[in-house]
């Protein structure tokens, strides 16, 4: 599956935002689903939820994708974890930030 991407780099911050060009119909419900967040003052940004980057990672990791990708996989679903203790609400497909 052929895929469109790039990378921006916070040289300052260290920050590394992965872009994909959408190409499917999981990218566009990626899209679709994002969430917005107010970044800094009168910027406000578009995130893809949680859920979507997991399902991108095993789509990719089954395509033949670094073993990366199953550590990002657990990464997320640990900060996750870690936002629904921290909220209160018990871990599970409802309880994202």
């Amino acid at each position: 599956m052929d895929r469109g991407s790039f990378q921006i780099l916070g040289v300052l911050s260290g920050f590394k935002i992965d872009v994909f060009v959408p190409g499917t119909e999981l990218d566009r419900r990626q899209i679709a689903d994002r969430r917005r967040v107010s970044a800094v003052a009168d910027l406000e940004a578009a995130f893809a939820p949680p859920e979507e980057l997991i399902v991108h990672k095993m789509a990719f990791y089954q395509e033949g994708g670094p073993e990366k990708h199953l550590r990002d996989i657990a990464s997320i679903w640990r900060s996750r974890e870690t936002r629904s203790t921290a909220a209160g609400s018990p871990a599970g497909p409802n309880g994202w930030a």
